[in-house]
């Protein structure tokens, strides 16, 4: 059996299955202080089947799945082209990186990196000069994790889970 990651983008055929990994794995991105509760209540409403359909629907986002050898997928990303809420003073010229999650018993197998990769590509056919992301204060592993692959802090801001608010970095990539 082969571990070669494969990335490909996702269609709406895919809905449920991308509804199945964010409901495994954004509980993993929460500080430990964030309630089940308003992880569920995010989870239903931003992270539901019904959310990806919406999201999916606009010609701005792409989703992509990523699969380790023959199996599941194990991870997804989001990337928005347009999306507003970016750094301030860094232009429209960047696309946003919303979301890549990668069930935790994939972590460490390059899963990440490669959705990174495809995100990377698909900006620049864009013809956008880098990414922004925001990512909870508190996810270590995160935020790690893009500062090895040349994200810089560049500011912060809140972001609401349920009825919590959390405090997010804002992070940038400039493409080559």
């Amino acid at each position: 059996m082969s571990n070669d990651i494969t990335v490909r983008q996702a269609t709406a055929r895919d809905i449920s299955e991308l509804a199945d990994i964010a409901e495994r794995t954004f509980p993993l991105a929460c500080p430990a202080d964030t309630s089940s509760k308003d992880i569920q209540d995010y989870i239903q409403q931003s992270l539901s089947e019904v959310a990806f359909g919406d999201h999916m629907s606009s010609a701005e986002t792409d989703f992509y799945l990523a699969g380790v050898g023959e199996g599941a997928a194990v991870g997804y990303s989001m990337l928005v082209d347009g999306s507003s809420g970016g750094p301030a003073g860094m232009g429209e010229d960047l696309v946003e990186l919303r979301r890549i999650y990668v069930v935790a018993e994939a972590h460490g197998k390059g899963v990440g990196a490669a959705l990174l990769e495809r995100a990377e590509k698909r900006a620049r056919g864009l013809g956008r000069s880098g990414i922004w992301l925001g990512t909870n204060q508190a996810n270590h592993r995160a935020i790690s994790f893009y500062r090895k692959h040349g994200f810089q802090q560049v500011g912060t801001r809140t972001f609401e889970v349920g009825k919590s608010v959390e405090q997010d970095f804002v992070m940038t990539k400039q493409l080559g």
